[in-house]
């Protein structure tokens, strides 16, 4: 099986484990020591010193296999068998060592001394002795206190034999997972080589073998094939066509950005009634304002992430506002901004957007403080897109009832949508209610009918102050929800929602976005706290903490705008793309100095690739054209044989040891080069050539010739290298004539 190594966390975890084992060995060979040394001053054969000794023995042994296992991680796949035997063995050693210690207990609990002493109070006393003079111990008391020591080394190398188990299922695991990845890689790639256009360009087989082996085998496997591939003609003659076509691709969007700027520059001077000079003056200021947010510090109102802050887009914001507030005076940077925040990066409409701009010019409050201040007023589970817009489409007479203000057109706004209705709803029951007669009628009938005392003076003088949320509030309050309603009857609804301008269905309609909104919260807050568990069971205190930090500002009321006001990783690499963009095409149209590069450029590099193309071209044709190269396929043969024809130059060319080509003058590619031939020359190749003069002459290999012709004639062993391999038999020179 082949090699992957593990790793470097693991390998790191390796060698710390190593160096706890050797500790404990070491520890252990000076136990073993102390054993001899009683064992020597005791001068007695006693079974238990000679049973510990042997014990200590044997730990020292497991250890010392252990720390040889750690040798063998961290290279190739270990069994785990050999190891679990171990961990069983010195477990078992463990129990004898035990069964030991419970007899030297019993052998000293009956002498005079410990009579009556439990183990505990036994050892105890036999380690106070020890303390203050070792020499008063007597053998059954040293025999006991070396098993106990041995006991304490047993559980540490079980301990370590445990850990190592678990290192060498973790290699194991990650061994195999990485054999895995790389048989699925290989599949994969023999997959690949079985397809006719692909297959060919390299030999994915071979790749597929060397990934299997390890990931770096198969990456340079693949750039080894791709360097060969590469020196075909063909691919650099694909490549070079390549190039000329980026290059007029370029050249051309090039031409387009020119297009666009100056379709720009016209747009705008019409929509100002200025001259195209002035209108490029004015695309210029753009051009200075968006590099500042690049190369300066240009400040930027709250939310307006600075990649959307471009050339188009700031034309186009100033294009719309013009045409949504039918003027053609310019705007303020700060207006500006405010309009591509709200267009480009929160993708409002235009129409809501002229909406919050309308509302910002009569509080002369820029675009994103208005915003901000819409909400702040949104301490329900509602949704800030939904208020917003709500707000943006406010209808005239409301937004003059509520001053144009657009903190309170805000506040009324959330008030409605907590009763289940829209702020344009409302004005119905307001409206209604100032019909005083049909009012005052209708809350009567609603009384007799329900046999439930109305009072609808107070929203009455709301409606009159134009406060039509506030008095709608009043009015269902004293309705009651969706409970109250379900308990009356048909006609008693129907009445009831007349008495306040309302439809029935409207007013059930209500009800039951009021009693979803309540439950909505309930829901809000026990998604919060199951979140918060979780979080904690991770023990991601940081998320934890910027979950509840975030629930807090919503409830009170301190989302800022720039909280939803986001734009994707994907939305901002494409604006700064088209800002960088847009600033290139001003300063090529404004620069003929630029121009110059830049055509200069794009010269030198059509000069190589056409210089490339032509030498390309001319070693394919030298070759024998496009047929010789594909091995005499026909193109346009068959539809098969053209399939053949376009990928048989891309593979990767045979390696041939020795061959002769037949004459005919064909170019010979090599890999410092080419060679071609005369036409009438026969090309031999061989790993073992034999020396010639060159220019036809071929004395030497005549010389060769002679020699083997005298061995022949003279009878002698003929050997080929070392080996016999017959007599010859006296044959004559005329023979070979």
């Amino acid at each position: 099986m082949a090699d992957d190594p593990l790793d470097n966390k693991f390998t790191e975890d390796v060698k710390n484990a190593s160096k706890e084992l050797g500790k404990y060995k070491s520890e252990l060979l000076g136990v073993a020591d102390a054993v001899k040394e009683a064992a020597a001053a005791a001068k007695t054969n006693s079974s238990e010193l000679r049973d510990q000794l042997n014990t200590t023995t044997k730990v020292r042994d497991i250890l010392d296999d252990t720390v040889a296992l750690y040798g063998r991680l961290g290279s190739s796949y270990i069994s785990t068998e050999s190891l679990s035997k171990k961990i069983l063995a010195t477990e078992s050693e463990k129990s004898s060592v035990l069964g030991n210690i419970d007899s030297i207990y019993e052998k000293i609990g009956k002498t005079a001394a410990f009579q009556g002493l439990t183990n505990e109070e036994i050892l105890a006393a036999t380690k106070s002795i020890n303390d203050f003079n070792s020499d008063g111990l007597d053998i059954n008391q040293r025999a006991l206190l070396l098993a106990m020591d041995n006991v304490n080394y047993l559980d540490k190398a079980i301990t370590s034999q445990n850990k190592l188990n678990g290192l060498l299922d973790e290699g194991n695991d990650q061994y195999a997972e990485t054999y895995l990845r790389g048989a699925a890689i290989k599949k994969v790639l023999s997959s690949i080589a079985n397809i006719p256009i692909i297959g060919p360009f390299l030999q994915f087989d071979l790749i597929g073998e060397k990934f299997q082996k390890s990931i770096k085998d198969g990456y340079n496997e693949i750039f080894k094939q791709s360097k060969i591939l590469f020196d075909s003609p063909l691919i650099k003659l694909l490549l070079s066509g390549v190039i000329i076509s980026k290059l007029i691709d370029i050249s051309k969007k090039y031409i387009d950005l020119l297009f666009e700027i100056d379709k720009g520059v016209t747009k705008i001077s019409n929509d100002l009634g200025m001259s195209k000079e002035a209108g490029e003056a004015l695309y210029d200021t753009f051009a200075s304002t968006s590099a500042d947010t690049i190369f300066g510090s240009r400040g930027l109102v709250d939310g307006l992430d600075k990649a959307f802050y471009s050339i188009r887009n700031m034309s186009s914001a100033s294009a719309e506002l013009g045409e949504s507030l039918g003027t053609n005076a310019m705007f303020t940077d700060k207006t500006v901004q405010g309009q591509i925040l709200m267009t480009k990066q929160m993708k409002m409409t235009s129409e809501e957007a002229a909406g919050i701009q309308s509302l910002s010019l009569l509080t002369s409050k820029s675009a994103d403080k208005t915003l901000q201040s819409i909400i702040k007023q949104n301490n329900a589970s509602l949704s800030y897109r939904k208020i917003i817009r709500e707000v943006a489409n406010i209808s005239a007479e409301l937004s003059m009832r509520y001053g144009n203000d657009p903190e309170q057109i805000a506040k009324a706004v959330v008030q409605a949508n907590k009763l289940g209705m829209t702020l344009e709803e409302t004005r119905k029951i307001s409206n209604s209610l100032l019909n005083f007669e049909q009012s005052i009628e209708g809350e009567l009938e609603s009384e007799l009918l329900l046999g439930r005392q109305f009072n609808f003076e107070k929203a009455r003088e709301l409606a009159l102050m134009g406060k039509s949320a506030e008095a709608s509030s009043l009015l269902l309050k004293q309705i009651g929800g969706i409970t109250e309603l379900e308990k009356m009857n048909v006609i008693q609804r129907e009445r009831v929602a007349a008495a306040i301008g309302l439809s029935v269905d409207e007013l059930s309609k209500a009800a039951i976005k009021e009693q979803v909104l309540t439950n909505l919260g309930a829901e809000n807050e026990a998604a919060l706290t199951e979140r918060v568990r979780i979080l904690r069971e991770n023990n991601d205190l940081a998320g934890m903490a910027a979950l509840q930090q975030e629930a807090a500002k919503v409830k009170g009321g301190d989302i800022l705008l720039q909280d939803i006001a986001k734009a994707s990783m994907a939305e901002k690499y494409e604006e700064t793309m088209n800002k960088l963009k847009d600033i290139l095409g001003v300063l090529l149209s404004h620069s003929t100095a630029l121009k110059l590069v830049f055509m200069g450029i794009a010269l030198v590099a059509t000069a190589i690739a056409t210089s490339m193309m032509a030498a390309a071209l001319a070693s394919v044709l030298a070759s024998g054209g496009f047929t010789a190269i594909l091995g005499g396929a026909a193109i346009g043969a068959t539809a098969l044989s053209g399939i053949g024809a376009a990928v048989a130059p891309f593979a990767i060319p045979a390696m041939v040891g020795d061959s002769m080509t037949e004459p005919g003058g064909k170019t010979i590619s090599m890999p410092k080069g080419t060679l071609l031939p005369d036409k009438n020359d026969y090309v031999y190749t061989s790993t073992n050539p034999l020396p010639t003069g060159g220019n036809g002459d071929n004395s030497a290999m005549l010389s060769k010739m002679d020699e083997l012709i005298y061995h022949a004639a003279s009878g002698k062993m003929i050997k080929y290298d070392t080996i016999t391999a017959g007599t010859a038999h006296g044959m004559s020179y005329n023979s070979y004539a």
